[in-house]
């Protein structure tokens, strides 16, 4: 950028007028902090002097980046063996965006956070507990 005198700056997003960005003498910039799709557009920057005016555009398009659900370690779940009247507990470590919903089942039979199943999220881990475990109450899937 360049203009004798120095230009004023505009900066704007659709033909709405946005603040002044940034100018360094040589270089004009806009930024937008933590960008979300409401911010896509058509964003143009007009220099403006004496000697005449100037101006630049460009189409901005911002996007969700999806991603599938998965397991962060292969085999998360394996065989588990417990004695009779004591707590099992199954964890696993998930992601996706966005963050993939989680159900529990055991033979194909929802299972619901109870007093006797302990779900939990916290973060990434996900955690399903078989509390005062009992023999008949076996099995689960994901």
């Amino acid at each position: 950028m360049s203009g004798s005198p120095l230009p004023a700056v505009e900066w704007t997003k659709d033909g709405a007028q946005l603040g002044d960005g940034q100018f360094d003498g040589k270089s004009v910039r806009f930024r937008v902090e933590s960008a979300e799709m409401k911010n896509s557009g058509l964003y143009q920057c007009k220099l403006t002097n004496e000697s005449g005016t100037a101006m630049s555009e460009a189409p901005v398009t911002i996007r969700k980046v999806f991603t599938k659900p998965e397991f962060k370690v292969k085999d998360a779940f394996v065989d588990t063996q417990q004695t009779p009247r004591r707590d099992v507990k199954f964890e696993a470590k998930v992601s996706g965006n966005p963050f993939p919903s989680i159900s529990w089942a055991k033979d194909d039979f929802p299972i619901k956070p109870s007093p006797k199943y302990d779900i939990q999220r916290i973060g990434d881990n996900i955690s399903y507990a078989l509390c005062k475990f009992r023999e008949k109450k076996c099995g689960m899937t994901n």
